[in-house]
C-alpha cells in the first residue's frame, strides 16, 4: 500500500511449430493497465492486456486477466523512552510514536485507532541500567497498514545520596580529631549498614595543628 505501481507484464502461451516470443514473430506490444493507483487500498485489482500495437502475421490474441495484490504497508510503533530514579515509581510508560505512513497520511485523522499495550519488568527495586519497555498491537487497528511493534527503553538512574561532614572541633595546637560523615537520600529502607553503598568517602580539612582560631570546612569527596 502506498508504493507506486509496479511495471506491469505479460507472458505468451499457445505458439505453434516451436515458435516463441523471442522468434521475432511478434511485433508490438499489448497495452496493460490496471485501475489501481498508489493511493489505492488493499485488496486484488485486476491487470487488463488488451492488443496495443501487437502485431502477428500467422495468430490472433486472446487476452486473459492478471491481477494486482496490494499488501498492507507496514508502520513501526516504538515505545517512547523514559527514565527513572532507583527506588521510585515507574513512570507513565504508555507513550510512543508510529512512523512508517504511505501517501502523507501522518497528518490524516482516523488512520490509526486503537492504542498498543506497553509492559515492562522494571520495579520500584530494579537496580540502575536500562531495560526494555515492550509494545504489543493492543487494540491498533488501521484498514492499509499491519503493525512493527519497536521496544523502547527505561533508564534507572541512581538516586542522590547526600554525605554530609559532620562539625567537630579541637583546641588550638592538637591533632584533628577524627572526622565522620552522615548520609541522607536512601530508599527502600537501605542503608549504610545494609551494604547499599560500600568504602568509605575522603574527608579532609586544611586545619594542622599549627592553624590559628577560627572556623574552617571539612571537605568530603
Amino acid at each position: 500500500y502506498g508504493d507506486d505501481i509496479p511495471v506491469l507484464s505479460v507472458t505468451y502461451i499457445g505458439f505453434a511449430n516451436g515458435e516463441t516470443s523471442t522468434s521475432g514473430i511478434l511485433t508490438g506490444s499489448p497495452d496493460v493497465t490496471t485501475t489501481a493507483t498508489k493511493a489505492s487500498g488493499i485488496g486484488a485489482y485486476p491487470i487488463v492486456a488488451t492488443v496495443g500495437s501487437l502485431s502477428a502475421q500467422n495468430y490472433s490474441f486472446v487476452f486473459t486477466n492478471g491481477q494486482l495484490t496490494i499488501n498492507r504497508a507496514i508502520l513501526r510503533v516504538t515505545a517512547n523512552n523514559v527514565s527513572k530514579t532507583y527506588g521510585s515509581a515507574n513512570p507513565d510508560i504508555t507513550g510512543y510514536t508510529i512512523s512508517g505512513y504511505k501517501n502523507g497520511e501522518e497528518t490524516a485523522t482516523n488512520i490509526v485507532t486503537g492504542s498498543p499495550v506497553a509492559s515492562t519488568l522494571v520495579t520500584n527495586n530494579t537496580a540502575v541500567g536500562t531495560y526494555p519497555i515492550t509494545l504489543v498491537p493492543g487494540t491498533l487497528s488501521a484498514a492499509n497498514y499491519a503493525f512493527q511493534m519497536v521496544e523502547g527503553a527505561l533508564t534507572v538512574n541512581r538516586a542522590l545520596i547526600t554525605v554530609t561532614a559532620l562539625n567537630t572541633s579541637r583546641l588550638y595546637g592538637g591533632v584533628n580529631p577524627s572526622f565522620f560523615v552522615s548520609y541522607d537520600g536512601f530508599v527502600l529502607g537501605e542503608t549504610r549498614e545494609s551494604g547499599a553503598i560500600s568504602g568509605t568517602p575522603l574527608v579532609t580539612t586544611q586545619a594542622i595543628n599549627t592553624t590559628k582560631v577560627g572556623v574552617y570546612d571539612i571537605v568530603t569527596s
